[in-house]
């Protein structure tokens, strides 16, 4: 079975690899090379092509026991082979730690509880890319508040998947995020606040095990996925179990500019699914380490159908992005009830700094902060100063429908992001979360992200 795969992930069928996930426009994208950001995935990880001063996988050079090869492998900076070249390797990392306070109304005190302040880790996740003979390979792990392995894929290195000589696009097998919506797409590393909104964290699928194919087109202006999935790992905390489905997304730049200074982005995404054990729908309040605000329960449901809708846009220093999502529950004992969410959030760099976006993936992409010595890159290099970034967000999220009484919750953020170094971001987020008929809160959460690679 394996060697089955490995041949339909590396048949050639005529299409050339994806674009580098450059700011730069279609133009400048058409003259890239295939980034291995793209082909090891979205979710935290590393863009070890998008950055030139990086060695990349064809530099890679054989790894010895040393001192100099053991920091080599550390710092992420290094590329090495193994197995006599058959395996070449890149190792890749995030530390987040979060520090939470907040106050409440006596109202929520008494129906949800009181928020505590916390100290913690909110993800320390080590991830490991690179290449076994034709085949690329993305492994990483999470030591933090979400334990547990995260993606563990294979693609193919060039071509991709082909049926009767024609290109249907690349190739994806192993445990990994479906492609539904946009936020969920963009790295926790690159998110402009510290936690996905409100709908993001109710519905996405998540990661899951299943075969998935995707591709962008020569224009760099549609990006498409689809796959089916099965053994399902749950959202994140979330229940959302699903024996098998099927899930699909595509995007579209109607505007983009040359420079990626403006740009407008379109999408679309739907999954159909099968759960195996009762369904169950909650959210925080966009804070980790706060409880539940809104909860389901337990729903004993044969199928869902999730759909959302994504836009966003870049105008210089200014962007913007929202979605909706709804899920469509078939569970005929609490009257087939329809949740659904949305947000809308906007940000505003004080230099003259465009938000990068990822054309082969639709999403955007890692920032990073214009450097002292362009020459060289290292982890932690001072920057000519920081760069300052002020972000909002408005999002609701509604589980009150048919029998159930799951509650809406709406969230009014504010935050700001100083990128202090390549590697290095703080970031501070104010919510104010207002359960329905529950009272409010106000919470506080700074964090500390180390990212060197």
């Amino acid at each position: 079975m394996a060697s089955l795969l490995a041949t339909l992930a590396t048949a050639q069928g005529g299409g050339e690899p994806q674009g580098t996930s450059s700011p730069a426009g279609p133009g400048e994208a058409e003259r890239s090379q295939a980034s291995l950001q793209e082909q090891a995935g979205q979710e935290d990880e590393v863009d070890p092509e998008s950055e030139p001063q990086m060695a990349s996988l064809e530099e890679a050079r054989p790894f010895e026991w040393s001192w100099e090869s053991v920091f080599g492998v550390l710092s992420g900076r290094e590329t090495f082979t193994a197995s006599e070249g058959r395996v070449s390797f890149r190792l890749g990392g995030t530390l987040q730690v979060d520090g939470t306070t907040g106050t409440q109304s006596q109202l929520l005190e008494d129906s949800l509880g009181a928020i505590d302040s916390s100290l913690g880790l909110r993800r320390l996740r080590i991830s490991s890319h690179g290449r076994v003979g034709d085949m690329n390979f993305m492994v990483s792990g999470d030591v933090g508040a979400d334990l547990g392995f995260k993606d563990i894929w294979f693609e193919g290195q060039e071509g991709g998947l082909a049926l009767y000589e024609h290109h249907l696009g690349k190739f994806r097998f192993g445990q990994m995020r479906e492609p539904f919506g946009f936020e969920s797409q963009t790295s926790s590393n690159f998110t402009a606040f510290m936690e996905r909104s409100l709908p993001v964290q109710a519905f996405d699928p998540g990661r899951n095990v299943g075969m998935m194919v995707h591709d962008v087109s020569d224009n760099q202006r549609v990006h498409w996925s689809v796959g089916t999935f099965s053994l399902g790992s749950g959202s994140r905390e979330q229940e959302n179990y699903s024996l098998f489905s099927i899930t699909g997304r595509v995007t579209g730049l109607p505007i983009a500019s040359e420079d990626g200074a403006s740009l407008l982005h379109v999408g679309g995404s739907i999954s159909s699914r099968s759960p195996t054990r009762d369904l169950r729908y909650s959210a925080r309040p966009e804070a980790r380490f706060v409880d539940r605000f809104v909860d389901t329960g337990d729903i004993d449901s044969s199928g869902v159908n999730l759909y959302g809708l994504e836009l966003a846009g870049v105008y210089r220093s200014l962007w913007a992005q929202a979605e909706w999502v709804m899920a469509d529950v078939t569970a005929a004992d609490v009257g087939d009830p329809r949740f659904s969410g949305g947000y809308l959030q906007v940000g505003w760099f004080l230099d003259e700094i465009s938000r990068p976006y990822r054309y082969n993936g639709g999403t955007f992409d890692r920032f990073r902060p214009e450097m002292e010595d362009e020459g060289v890159w290292r982890p932690g290099r001072s920057i000519r100063r920081g760069t300052w970034e002020l972000v909002g967000r408005v999002s609701r999220l509604d589980l009150d429908e048919g029998d159930v009484d799951g509650g809406v919750l709406t969230d009014l953020s504010a935050g700001v992001n100083l990128y202090t170094s390549a590697s290095t971001r703080l970031q501070l987020n104010y919510i104010y979360s207002m359960p329905k008929d529950q009272g409010h809160a106000s919470i506080f959460l700074l964090r500390f992200q180390y990212q060197p690679w």
